[in-house]
């Protein structure tokens, strides 16, 4: 289990700078590369103008340097020579502006032409009659050639120069490419495994909670992730732990309540029988009838007390949902056969229209819903009545409506009428209700993520609908 030793915030803070930083350095190394490839490039056409350059001055002092010499053989004339030697000199240095040219073609021929200005210069500073004009120019004629092939090879080594800066300026796009596609993709999977380490702990800690919601204790609340994250996981722990033990507390009370209760209870239930078969004594009519009525009150006590316990046991100590297919018409066919002579000595018709049968669900809480909402509406039935029980299932939602015939329920008992101990008009002849019943058709309904709801303005008598998602998600 991964246990990151720092907070929530300060890990969103280094996945914000890490997921910035890694374009940041991209970007960094792409400007570093490119700024030399700048560099190189203006060195290149630096020598590439210093190359130009010396090209021209060789080729305008060879110019020169033909005339003056030329002007020596026929005048003699001293000053002529110096200035053609002069010219000379200009040539051997612009030849060596040229010697970094890397063409090696271009190479032989600076050297050839060397060669030659060599040849010139020995005949100026020897005083040679036998130099002819013929020679010279043929000389000269070869130094005009020499040129034009430097120039030649000049302008080829440019060419070269441009496709090797293009070829190197894809190779660089290229690698930018790649590595802006490797910064971002690297980026991208380093924001998915922050965005995990921060918020895949809040997620299993939301699905306990939502377990927790719904009754189940004692989980385990051990999550990796930042320490405030855990803190959080402990302090619900302690939450979980706190609930248990109120839970318990709270079982223990019913549980003696509900012996304090029944003891006084079976007395006071006891004495009445005893008064009723007249064991102290003849009774007058008037004291049977005070008898009888103080018997319908303690059986009333007792049935609210039996009504309120196992309504506390089954809200607090049974609220594990388990989800499992079952039939609802067999469901409420043994429901029809267990209270047949109910229904008989009232002539009621229970008639069931099941469009979804075989469904998912907690077929106990389901039972129980059903008998509390099937015994509300035998109670307010009209003798001879019909009860109508209908089940639908609508995108995963099972929706089930129990339907009577009675005079329904009020606006003013309407917005109370699933609030516990809350009991409306009992019908002629009968008890009034514990006013438990519809409260635990709720809270088990809700446990299951639906809910029991009182359709009211739309048919003629009671109308409750229960309904639950099938995945037993709320809806």
């Amino acid at each position: 289990m991964l246990r990151l030793p720092f907070s929530f915030r300060t890990l969103l803070v280094w996945a914000f700078l890490l997921v910035a930083l890694l374009p940041s350095l991209a970007l960094m190394q792409m400007w570093w590369h490119l700024d030399h490839l700048s560099i190189e490039a203006e060195m290149r056409l630096a020598d590439i103008d210093r190359w130009q350059g010396g090209l021209r001055t060789l080729a305008e002092r060879e110019d020169h340097l033909e005339r003056s010499s030329r002007q020596w053989l026929l005048l003699k004339d001293p000053a002529l020579r110096q200035l053609a030697l002069g010219f000379a000199n200009d040539m051997q240095s612009a030849a060596h502006q040229l010697d970094q040219v890397p063409d090696a073609s271009f190479r032989h021929v600076l050297a050839d032409e060397r060669g030659k200005l060599a040849q010139i210069t020995a005949w100026l500073n020897v005083e040679n009659d036998e130099v002819s004009q013929a020679e010279i120019g043929a000389v000269f004629d070869g130094m005009s050639s020499n040129h034009v092939q430097m120039e030649r090879a000049l302008r080829n080594q440019m060419q070269i120069e441009r496709r090797v800066w293009a070829e190197r300026l894809r190779t660089q796009r290229e690698q930018a490419d790649h590595m802006a596609l490797f910064s971002v993709s690297l980026a991208l999977a380093l924001a998915w495994l922050l965005g995990y380490l921060l918020f895949a702990p809040l997620g299993r800690l939301r699905q306990r909670i939502g377990k927790l919601a719904q009754g189940v204790r004692g989980q385990s609340w051990q999550v990796a992730g930042p320490t405030d994250v855990r803190r959080l996981a402990q302090a619900l722990q302690g939450l979980d732990a706190r609930l248990e033990q109120l839970e318990a507390e709270k079982a223990s009370f019913f549980r003696q309540v509900s012996h304090e209760l029944k003891t006084p209870l079976a007395a006071i239930s006891e004495a009445s029988a005893l008064l009723a078969d007249e064991v102290a004594g003849p009774l007058s009519d008037g004291q049977r009838e005070i008898v009888a009525i103080q018997q319908s009150n303690v059986n009333t006590l007792r049935a609210r007390v039996e009504t309120l316990l196992r309504h506390d046991v089954a809200r607090w100590l049974n609220q594990q949902v388990v989800f499992q297919p079952f039939s609802l018409s067999a469901l409420i066919g043994q429901r029809q056969h267990d209270w047949h002579a109910l229904l008989a000595r009232r002539g009621l018709q229970l008639e069931s229209r099941l469009e979804a049968d075989e469904v998912l669900g907690d077929v106990q809480k389901v039972q129980t819903i059903i008998e509390n909402l099937l015994i509300n509406a035998i109670r307010h039935s009209p003798n001879g009545g019909r009860i109508v029980l209908s089940a639908l299932r609508e995108r995963r939602v099972i929706r089930l409506r129990v339907q009577d015939e009675g005079p329904g329920v009020s606006a003013e008992h309407a917005a109370r009428i699933f609030d516990p101990f809350f009991s409306g008009p009992a019908p002629a002849g009968e008890n009034p209700g514990s006013g438990i019943g519809l409260t635990m058709a709720r809270t088990f309904a809700q446990l299951m993520g639906g809910d029991v709801q009182l359709i009211s303005g739309k048919t003629r008598g009671g109308c409750f609908e229960l309904f639950w998602p099938e995945d037993g998600k709320k809806t």
